[in-house]
This record gives structure tokens, C-alpha cells and sequence, in this order.
């Protein structure tokens, strides 16, 4: 995929996101990655090979950091952006809560959905026999 495609993915998924949705983004004082790449279609490893992304969603971080969306951003002492405004752990908690109640959902729903197939097997199984038997008729 183009450099240039990547950079007009992000620019398009930068004007279609809400302010409220980027505050659901940040991990450590930036905007989450992996997120943005599903949400844009970008590959992930295009945000460390291609420095005009590099610089754009540096720069959107910047103006998201002056607008109040990052909190302040400080250097860890590994070189890291730490986060000082620890008021986005709630928001990351609930997100968290809903993502493992969604999990539990999707386990009982996929085993629902297997025990449907099985009987749904065994109804085809018996409606080969009462076909062969003549008892029904196509």
C-alpha cells in the first residue's frame, strides 16, 4: 500500500472523528495506535515507516494536547510518553468492563449457535429416514 494512501486514510479518519471518541483513544498521553489503524484502515507498522504519518499524527497529537483531548504529555525516563492526567483510567475501565462483558455475551452466543447446529443435524438425519421410509414426501 502507497505512503500517500496511508496519509489520505488518516487525514479521512481524522476528519470524520469526534472529539468525544478521541478522549476513548488515549493510552499514556497519545492517541491509541492499533485503534486508529482499524478505524482507518492503515497498517500499523505504516505509523513507525512513514514519516509524513509520523509527523501527522504528531502534530494532531500536539493540537489535541493544546486543546485539552490529551492532558499533558511528559518523557518517561525510558524515553516514553507517560500520561499525567490519570483522569482517562476510568474511561479505559469501562471500556475494559464492557469489552469482557461483550466477551462472556459472544461465548454463550457461539455455544448457543453449536448446540443449534447439532440439533438442526440431527433433525436432517431424521428427515432422510422418514423420506426413505416413504413417509414424507418432497
Amino acid at each position: 500500500m502507497s505512503q500517500q494512501n496511508n496519509i489520505d486514510k488518516f487525514l479521512a479518519w481524522k476528519a470524520s472523528i469526534s472529539k468525544e471518541d478521541l478522549t476513548q483513544m488515549v493510552y499514556r498521553g497519545r492517541l491509541n495506535r492499533s485503534i486508529i489503524c482499524k478505524e482507518a484502515g492503515i497498517g500499523r507498522t505504516a505509523f513507525k515507516t512513514n514519516s509524513q504519518l509520523i509527523q501527522l499524527i504528531d502534530e494532531f497529537e500536539d493540537y489535541l494536547s493544546h486543546q485539552g483531548v490529551l492532558g499533558n504529555k511528559t518523557k518517561s525516563p525510558k524515553g516514553s510518553v507517560a500520561d499525567v492526567d490519570r483522569n482517562i483510567f476510568p474511561i479505559r475501565d469501562l471500556s475494559a468492563a464492557k469489552i469482557a462483558q461483550l466477551e462472556r455475551v459472544n461465548g454463550k452466543l457461539t455455544q448457543q449457535v453449536l448446540e443449534l447446529k447439532a440439533e438442526l443435524s440431527k433433525l436432517q438425519e431424521l428427515k432422510e429416514v422418514v423420506s426413505e421410509m416413504g413417509l414424507l414426501s418432497d
